[in-house]
């Protein structure tokens, strides 16, 4: 009974350390693992018109008159994820 546990006593051993190289080999990729500070404040898979606005980039709206309803063009900042009202991931949106 001994004898047939060492080999899976070198399997595990094997694939904890294929793990931690895979795993090492990711974090050493070009992208940056730092979080971004925003994040802290950002939902995920929310719905993107309910982002706060640390979370996004809106466009300005030049042609806006008082006292009339006005819409912005926003982009959701990287790393951020949100949804629209039908749950589908979402990059751009309007307000």
């Amino acid at each position: 009974m001994e004898a047939a546990a060492e080999p899976l006593r070198s399997v595990r051993h094997l694939s904890r350390v294929l793990l931690f190289l895979s795993q090492c080999y990711i974090l050493s990729g070009d992208e940056s693992t730092e979080i971004p500070p925003y994040m802290t404040k950002c939902p995920s898979n929310g719905l993107c018109s309910r982002l706060p606005a640390d979370c996004i980039e809106c466009a300005t709206n030049v042609s806006c008159t008082y006292g009339k309803p006005v819409t912005f063009d926003c982009t959701v900042k990287p790393s951020v994820t949100c949804v629209d009202q039908d749950l589908k991931p979402q990059r751009n949106f309007v307000i």
